[in-house]
């Protein structure tokens, strides 16, 4: 998908390489915008980033960034790019980590550090090991079966249910088989408030590595 805004945002926080723009501006050029930088990013060959950072501010701004952008908004721009793929309806691969930030915005604030801090934005299976995961063991470990939990089982239920395999995918390695494999017991004080497709993905977790010790 062709979006200046969200190519911005990951250019000034760090995500994207100055080889990565030529194609980019092609794009452009390809949806009918036009300006002088345009064409002269479009016609760069593997080039370095001082090549680019030359022209690379006005190519923007005739896309209608207000470019150069802080990391500050940079990072807030990206964060509203991810959580616009959350309004389809069915949830993918492709918005899983923006359903994911709407279905618990308390993990917006660290996805906003890693964005400043990070090189690009993270993927799904960053997202989910590094931000739902610490949060669900931070709250089972307060045994405490409302508010974040609730919400984190309804996200992981949507997940297990969408049919989307990669989505899928993404929590069986990063949260199911932590949660199978875990002698401290965070499946069984999550087991009621989970989902029956979420349930039903677990013991197939379970059974394919032989360890069913944990199941309720």
């Amino acid at each position: 998908m062709f979006d200046p805004q969200l190519t911005a945002a990951e250019w000034y926080l760090g995500g994207l390489s100055s080889e990565d723009l030529p194609a980019f501006a092609v794009d452009a050029l390809k949806h009918r915008h036009d300006g002088n930088n345009l064409r002269r990013l479009a016609g760069l060959v593997r080039p370095t980033r001082r090549d680019v950072e030359r022209i690379v501010d006005g190519a923007f701004r005739e896309l209608g960034v207000a470019a150069p952008l802080s990391k500050d908004n940079a990072a807030l721009r990206a964060l509203v790019a991810v959580k616009a793929g959350a309004d389809a309806a069915d949830l993918t691969a492709q918005n899983l980590v923006g359903k994911l930030l709407t279905a618990l915005p308390e993990l917006e604030e660290p996805y906003l550090a890693r964005l400043k801090a990070y090189c690009g934005r993270p993927g799904n299976y960053e997202a989910i090991f590094d931000f739902l995961r610490p949060a669900l063991r931070e709250h089972i470990a307060e045994r405490s079966l409302t508010g974040f939990l609730p919400r984190a089982s309804s996200f992981i239920e949507e997940v297990c249910s969408s049919g989307d395999a990669e989505a899928i995918n993404v929590l069986w390695i990063e949260i199911f088989e932590w949660l199978v494999h875990s002698p401290a017991g965070e499946l069984r004080t999550l087991w009621p408030i989970l989902g029956p497709s979420t349930r039903a993905t677990i013991r197939k977790v379970a059974l394919r590595r032989s360890e069913t010790e944990n199941l309720p």
